[in-house]
């Protein structure tokens, strides 16, 4: 086989692997139900949106899934594994503040004058 060609696969395998590295969605925190009560694996989500996660399972009866947050190209995300039911998804939309896109802060920067 050419040199040439196979140098050629390899260097647009590399970038193809590097181009997913980058963009790929990044978990921000992760919650666990079971039996309705909600366990936190991964990360650190506002104590707030676990309570009312967990008042939205005791609702809705949700025994068992996931729900996490995904960081895709900037922006944030809700994402819920397949057993857990759309109502109770739509339910932990309604009760999810997403933090401001810039951090909620004034940059630390005091106003002149």
């Amino acid at each position: 086989m050419n040199p040439a060609v196979v140098t050629l696969v390899l260097a647009a395998l590399a970038g193809a692997v590097a181009l997913y590295l980058l963009y790929r969605p990044k978990t921000v925190f992760l919650l666990q139900v079971r039996d309705s009560q909600v366990s936190i694996g991964k990360g650190s989500p506002p104590a707030d949106f676990v309570s009312a996660v967990e008042d939205v399972c005791r609702m809705h009866d949700v025994q068992a899934g996931k729900l996490w947050q995904e960081r895709r190209h900037g922006e944030l995300q809700l994402v819920f594994s397949k057993d857990f039911p759309a109502r109770a998804q739509q339910a932990c939309r309604n009760v999810w503040t997403p933090p401001p896109p810039d951090g909620g802060g004034s940059g630390g920067r005091r106003a002149a004058g």
